[in-house]
């Protein structure tokens, strides 16, 4: 592995595919969500795009029909029954092999660890399980009001971690985890253990690519940037 630029002090990871065996049905949640919100709110905006992006077009129908107490309460409803499905989810996947001897290692060697993932808190939660104390930072949907690919989420987590974007490295198994520590200006890492093609990854133009995150950091380790 080449090395680029100077040491890190802090990593961040994307959580399903990259930390966690990907075992998450996004057909059934979505589902879950178009479900719980027409039981509430039957003239909605189409289901058309990714479930959080369009739970705030539903937000902002709701509120023009009945007004932000019920928007709320419709909200909550799909918040709750997508909770459901990422929590099942998260127990069938659990963590990749070599997940928590890498973060005690980082952890060891004083590097900041954080997450940042557009899965609830509690899915989270459900498959680090002990593991959660090794991080510095997690900042799930439920933490922040944008979610990646826009900046805000991971330029939270560095503020959270009090780290420079420079001395951070982003790693993800999808196109945007390495287009948010790109908008960040963080060096960024592709993980092919997720759904998405390799080839669609090395579109992205990551700075360090591999197999894993295990063996991400061991190759990082031996070119001297851990």
């Amino acid at each position: 592995m080449p090395v680029s630029g100077s040491p890190f002090r802090g990593v961040i990871f994307d959580f399903d595919g990259t930390l966690a065996v990907p075992a998450l049905d996004f057909q059934e949640m979505n589902r879950a969500a178009v479900n719980a919100v027409q039981a509430l709110l039957p003239v909605c905006p189409p289901k058309t795009g990714p479930a959080l992006e369009w739970l705030v077009e539903v937000e902002k129908a709701a509120t023009a029909q009945k007004g932000a107490e019920f928007a709320a309460k419709v909200r909550s409803a799909a918040d709750a029954a997508m909770a459901r499905v990422e929590i099942a989810a998260a127990k069938r996947g659990g963590l990749f092999p070599g997940v928590p001897e890498m973060l005690r290692l980082l952890l060891e060697r004083k590097i900041k660890t954080g997450i940042i993932t557009r899965n609830c808190t509690r899915a989270v939660q459900t498959a680090l399980g002990d593991n959660v104390r090794l991080f510095t930072c997690i900042l799930s949907r439920d933490d922040v009001s944008e979610w990646k690919p826009h900046p805000a989420h991971l330029r939270a987590a560095l503020k959270s971690m009090k780290l420079e974007p420079e001395n951070v490295l982003m790693i993800g198994d999808d196109p945007m985890d390495i287009l948010v520590g790109q908008k960040c200006n963080t060096r960024t890492a592709a993980v092919f253990c997720g759904h998405v093609p390799k080839e669609t990854l090395l579109a992205c133009k990551p700075d360090f690519v591999a197999e894993s995150c295990p063996e991400l950091m061991r190759g990082l380790a031996d070119a001297g940037l851990l």
